[in-house]
């Protein structure tokens, strides 16, 4: 997981770096699997405010690590839902029979920057962003096959009082840290508006089994608590060390 802010307090150091990524297929919200929307594969949606451009100027070619897909061709990109903690609904696991293929409907994580900026009076993150699209493959034979991406934006506005300390070159520097991508433009009031971006692919086979309401990898010891309701999905991951993925993740029956 990416480190999201390493040093954005006024010419200090901040406190312990916030993850902003996801794997790939993260984050989805345990209650809203059917609300997720499906959003144009270009750009993401800079949000009701307008929020801020893409760090790129043009749609990002995300790579298809899908590959031959066969009858059900590759997942579409669904919306993530990004926010501040309280975002996301509790996750509660039922278990069920995990038993064949499933695609990613949406999604929710949270993000605590806020709390990474409170020592610039002002400063905060404006617009958080997502958008995610994956497939997990449970056979019968005890073998799971998940392949998945993700892209999260966000957008933090960063005061002219702090800039004349820290300025947006240094800021930009300090959030490159933990995005895959990120511009941080001078306004002409001297504030920072910054964007950064972070992108993620997975593709990761493995055995797993099944111990009460949650799936465990037999190789890596990693558990998800799931949830399997009609045809619908939703797991968390419950590890009991880190890193672990954050959010819940919620997908459909194919």
């Amino acid at each position: 997981m990416a480190a999201l802010v390493s040093a954005l307090a006024c010419g200090e150091s901040s406190e312990a770096p916030v993850d902003a990524g996801a794997d790939a297929a993260e984050g989805v919200d345990a209650g809203g699997r059917d609300a997720a929307a499906t959003p144009d594969a270009g750009a993401l949606d800079a949000g009701e405010d307008g929020g801020s451009a893409r760090v790129d100027s043009g749609p990002r070619d995300a790579g298809n690590p899908f590959g031959d897909a066969g009858a059900l061709g590759p997942p579409t990109w669904v919306e993530l839902d990004v926010g501040p903690p309280g975002t996301c609904a509790p996750f509660v696991a039922c278990g069920g029979d995990v038993v064949g293929t499933w695609d990613v409907e949406g999604g929710c994580v949270e993000v605590d920057i806020d709390s990474q900026l409170a020592r610039c009076p002002g400063a905060m993150a404006t617009r958080y962003a997502g958008r995610v699209r994956g497939r997990v493959e449970f056979g019968g034979d005890g073998v799971a096959r998940r392949v998945a991406q993700s892209e999260t934006e966000i957008d933090v506005f960063w005061p002219a009082f702090c800039a004349g300390f820290f300025d947006c070159g240094m800021l930009e520097e300090a959030l490159a840290m933990g995005f895959d991508e990120v511009s941080c433009p001078a306004e002409m009031d001297g504030s920072c508006t910054c964007t950064g971006l972070v992108a993620t692919t997975i593709d990761d086979t493995d055995f797993y089994a099944l111990e009460g309401n949650e799936i465990v990898s037999t190789s890596s010891g990693k558990r998800w608590a799931y949830c399997v309701d009609d045809d619908g999905l939703s797991y968390e991951d419950t590890s009991p060390s880190e890193p672990r993925e954050p959010g819940v993740i919620a997908l459909g029956r194919r």
